[in-house]
């Protein structure tokens, strides 16, 4: 999937509650559980606040995409695996 972001779009600036909120029931709408599309909003969020825009809000429409595609996959809960060698 390419990339659909470009610094020379134009932007709107709007309260980031709002922003948390939108993403948030972005992901719920997909399938994710409230505590998933929490932390993702929020991460999302702290990535514009960082001055990280390309890792911003602007990635829940490819989260979207991704969900609707079979990419991902929402209802899952993700599990840290060790495997027999040790490593993570």
């Amino acid at each position: 999937m390419a990339s659909k972001y470009s610094s020379d779009t134009a932007r709107t600036e709007i309260d980031v509650q709002k922003a948390f909120q939108v993403a948030k029931e972005v992901m719920q709408a997909k399938g994710c559980s409230q505590s998933i599309a929490e932390e993702v909003a929020f991460h999302l969020i702290n990535s514009d606040k960082s001055g990280v825009e390309s890792h911003g809000i602007w990635r829940i429409l490819q989260y979207a995409e991704y969900y609707d595609s079979g990419y991902l996959k929402a209802g899952v809960q993700p599990e840290l695996l060790k495997n027999q060698r040790g490593a993570w």
